[in-house]
């Protein structure tokens, strides 16, 4: 199966962790302008009405037909799936925006659909994934091919360096990741915002900013649509 996903990390003591989480609900809220920059193209809204005249795109649309499920969607925004490697007091959070990372000492993209040679360097951040790739940087080819599958005039150095780099990618997945991804039963989730009453000033705000940009955009985009309806028919004449 086909997978491309953000894991944020942070080594930390697992007794840290609740206030960890409660640090980086402060942060969400002190920095939503960036979230909703970033994802108010996914609101429910935005997708229904985004093609519409502008002055069709009003409040009492909003309020009578989007409210609330665009605030279960903001909910949505700030719900991540995430895990805890106790053993290297290692916390994973999947899906992490932007303006959160900080807060991790790295986040990394991992996927299979190419190839997965990532440069050493690459894993640095993360001391548990670090020492595999180190001990992946001097892999022999009897360690890299033990199937003999690579024939003489294959085995260069350049082939043995990407095969080293797909160790340590194989390695750090296979043993700390894919399950994390894949196994529902142990997946567990947290979202920042309560889906009740608790967060509603914020999760507020943040839905009617979603619906301003919203009608800023659908405002620019019905005026290059005139301008440039405009250049066609000239060109047509």
């Amino acid at each position: 199966m086909s997978y491309y996903c953000q894991i944020s990390f942070k080594e930390i003591e697992a007794e840290d962790i609740q206030d960890f989480f409660v640090d980086m609900k402060k942060k969400a809220k002190e920095r939503y302008e960036v979230s909703v920059k970033n994802n108010y193209g996914y609101s429910p809204m935005h997708k229904d009405v985004f093609y519409k005249n502008p002055e069709d795109i009003t409040t009492e649309l909003y309020l009578t037909k989007y409210q609330t499920e665009q605030q279960d969607w903001v909910r949505k925004v700030y719900t991540y799936r995430w895990f805890y490697l106790k053993e290297y007091h290692l916390l994973g959070v999947f899906g992490v925006g932007s303006e959160l990372e900080d807060c991790f000492d790295d986040t990394l993209a991992f996927q299979n659909s190419c190839d997965q040679d990532y440069d050493f360097d690459y894993w640095d951040k993360v001391k548990l994934f670090k020492d595999i790739a180190e001990k992946h940087k001097n892999d022999t080819w009897e360690e890299v091919d033990p199937e003999n599958d690579y024939k003489e005039d294959e085995r260069t150095d350049s082939m043995l360096e990407y095969l080293r780099k797909s160790a340590a990618y194989g390695e750090i997945w296979d043993t700390y990741l894919d399950d994390k991804l894949y196994n529902d039963h142990k997946g567990i989730f947290i979202s920042l915002f309560s889906p009740f009453y608790d967060d509603l000033t914020f999760i507020s705000k943040y839905s009617i900013s979603c619906y301003k940009k919203t009608v800023e955009e659908a405002e620019r985009f019905a005026s290059w649509k005139e301008t440039n309806d405009f250049v066609v028919n000239e060109l047509k004449e």
